[in-house]
């Protein structure tokens, strides 16, 4: 069988295996996917950290831009940092929860 592609496992809503992705520093980072939100002609992942992460507190988690990859035909993710984005993506993950 062939393995999926990040692009695969994170749109398809019945796979919920974990993430992981490769920090900054290199070290492999494993995820637990919270959602999928398209918001503005981009679509952003909120993924959960599953071991705690230093300035991630326990019960949050890190809203990623997804980047399409055209050499590798896949996406990266990429931490999303405006701060105006990152509210109202989190805003529009707590309406579709009826929050």
């Amino acid at each position: 069988m062939e393995e999926k592609t990040l692009l695969e496992i994170l749109l398809d809503e019945d796979d919920k295996q974990n993430i992981f992705l490769t920090n900054s520093k290199g070290e492999q980072v494993e995820f637990i996917q919270v959602a999928v939100i398209p918001y503005q002609n981009e679509i952003f992942c909120i993924l959960k950290p599953v071991l705690q992460v230093y300035g991630i507190g326990e019960n949050e988690a890190i809203l990623f831009k997804m980047v399409e990859d055209e050499k590798l035909n896949d996406v990266s993710l990429c931490t999303e940092t405006d701060e105006l984005v990152i509210k109202r993506v989190f805003k529009k993950y707590r309406s579709l929860l009826g929050k």
